[in-house]
């Protein structure tokens, strides 16, 4: 809209009683750093309504002239806290809109958890799952008890072979016949 009015005011169709025009400096009062959401949806709320205001006079009169911009503006400078708070209940109703999706989400997120869990079907596979998991551990104890059964039987056959042997050794040694006792 401001180049269509500075190209208006250049070919002559906006009538200028001022030869220097007078700017608003509304965004200044509005926004307070270049991070102010707030201030910056005001002045858009602001420039918005500044829009409709200067189409309907022009729909209106058929012309828009510079001291109906400065009414515009003195009318607006006295809106300020206007713009803010139509600012803020907008900026609260977008972030209290995000939050209760979020919410949702995660309810429904919960919700399906629970219900997979819950249900006959996750029952069945939760404790599929556990019954897999205990006879994994019967069979992985099994074969280790087999195993070290394995071992002992296979050393307690070698253990009287030892000693047999190691008896034998010690007779030869200390010259005593098989009759003769070690003991």
């Amino acid at each position: 809209m401001a180049k269509s009015f500075k190209k208006a005011l250049i070919m002559g169709k906006v009538q200028q009683n001022d030869p220097e025009r007078n700017y608003n400096f509304i965004y200044k009062e509005l926004v307070n750093n270049d991070e102010d959401l707030v201030g910056m949806i005001a002045y858009s709320l602001y420039k918005n309504e500044k829009i409709k205001y200067l189409q309907k006079l022009k729909e209106e009169k058929g012309k828009i002239c510079e001291d109906d911009v400065k009414n515009f503006h003195t009318v607006s400078q006295l809106r300020v806290k206007d713009y803010e708070d139509k600012a803020i209940s907008l900026f609260t109703e977008v972030v209290n809109d995000i939050i209760e999706k979020k919410v949702r989400l995660t309810e429904e997120l919960i919700k399906d958890v629970v219900e997979k869990t819950a249900s006959p079907k996750g029952f069945i596979n939760w404790a599929r799952v556990i019954t897999q998991n205990v006879l994994a551990t019967f069979i992985y104890t099994m074969i280790i008890f087999v195993f070290l059964l394995f071992l002992w039987f296979k050393n307690s056959g070698k253990e009287e072979q030892t000693k047999a042997q190691l008896e034998e050794k010690v007779r030869s040694t200390i010259h005593l016949s098989p009759k003769d006792s070690i003991k």
